[in-house]
């Protein structure tokens, strides 16, 4: 009763999908009841019979209910899925109590129960926040694509080169353009900057293969705290000796360090891979943080130990003027994904990132997908800033 006529509606709004904006497949969203979270009711018979690939999770909330109280809306989540018109008839033929009334399907009829809603996902849910910019203005967003299956159920690059053509098709019809060149494949998922007047997210976000869809983050500015202000009252002696107590090297990417400071001139190496000048404000941010990998919390007067490590510190901010796309976190992430890959750093330091909320409930970016799938790929331990944008949402 609750979920067949949600199917139909779903079948009749696949059905008024256009070619242009969707792929082979379409993405479903599939709520589950918060009763059943455990890995073990995963439903994979449910959609291994209607041919449904799961491309993702998504946070959602649904009614949690019992014998002897109400329904009460919980945290849940929703099975994103790549299924096509048969899968939904499928579905649909299940909900309607088609077939054997026992063994195999009726198990999987069973199953059904666990699903709270069956529907495509909504705009809401797509375009993550809608820019305070002048109407009509053309901006930069991050675009997040659905890893693309192919009518085989089976991941393909020739599948994704189509929806990515589909894509920037769309993207120009809406008066934008695509950065091919930033394009990012991670985790079978696709990360691209683009293009679009400030006020099309409604419009662009209709394409079926768009998982998110949000302006793009910037690199949070170089905070400047009072209580980070620098004064040469008391400071810490330099260590006795001239170079670190071992050969281990930790990576940090900042804004430059100052290589006059006794401190650190000895352990520290400053490498540039922007072709910007330096910033005061950021040498003096770099150099602190530096200092604190180096040193750790320090007293008025104290003797400094030699360090343990030393540090590669890796100027990367500002970035490059001369790019005409508002692209900085993009293009900090790559020189980040160089050196690492290119080294063999056991822990990078990271006192940089988005400027936005990184919550584990909300949808994948760039910046945390990349640096997740190094450390699963390299074993580097990465050490990242956190709340220094933290009053304008303490709940967050």
């Amino acid at each position: 009763q609750i979920l067949l006529p949600q199917v139909t509606r779903l079948q009749q709004d696949v059905a008024r999908t256009p070619s242009k904006l969707r792929g082979e497949r379409v993405i479903l969203e599939a709520s589950v009841l918060p009763n059943y979270l455990a890995n073990s009711y995963f439903p994979a018979e449910l959609f291994r019979q209607a041919d449904l690939v799961p491309v993702g999770t998504r946070a959602a909330t649904a009614p949690y209910e019992t014998a002897k109280h109400p329904p009460e809306e919980r945290p849940t989540k929703a099975y994103l899925l790549a299924g096509d018109e048969r899968s939904l008839s499928m579905i649909a033929g299940l909900l309607r109590g088609e077939g054997d009334a026992r063994g195999p399907a009726a198990a999987v009829r069973e199953s059904l129960r666990q699903l709270d809603l069956i529907r495509l996902p909504l705009a809401e849910e797509v375009l993550r926040s809608q820019p305070p910019t002048h109407e009509g203005e053309l901006i930069t967003w991050e675009a997040v694509l659905h890893p693309p299956i192919a009518a085989t159920g089976r991941p393909s690059e020739s599948e994704r080169g189509a929806i990515m053509e589909k894509w920037a098709s769309w993207v120009k019809s809406l008066g934008g353009e695509v950065a091919e060149k930033y394009e990012r494949t991670i985790k079978g998922m696709t990360f691209m900057p683009v293009r679009l007047p400030s006020d099309a997210g409604p419009e662009a976000v209709r394409f079926n293969p768009l998982r998110a869809l949000r302006p793009m983050p910037h690199i949070r500015p170089i905070p400047t705290s009072p209580l980070r202000i620098r004064t040469t009252k008391g400071q810490p002696l330099p260590p006795p000796g001239q170079r670190p107590q071992s050969d281990v090297r930790v990576a940090v990417f900042d804004g430059g360090v100052d290589e006059t400071v006794p401190h650190l001139a000895p352990f520290a190496s400053n490498i540039d891979l922007t072709p910007e000048p330096p910033e005061p404000d950021a040498v003096a941010h770099g150099t602190m943080v530096t200092g604190a990998v180096l040193y750790g919390p320090l007293e008025a007067g104290q003797q400094l130990a030699t360090p343990d490590v030393g540090v590669d510190h890796y100027r990367v901010v500002p970035a490059p003027s001369s790019e005409p796309w508002d692209v900085d976190l993009f293009w900090i992430l790559d020189r980040i994904e160089e050196v690492i890959t290119q080294n063999d750093y056991r822990v990078v330091n990271l006192s940089l990132g988005p400027e936005l909320c990184v919550d584990e409930d909300d949808e994948p970016h760039a910046w945390t997908a990349r640096l997740d799938e190094l450390t699963g790929e390299r074993g580097t331990l990465f050490i990242s800033a956190v709340g220094n944008n933290g009053e304008r949402d303490a709940a967050s």
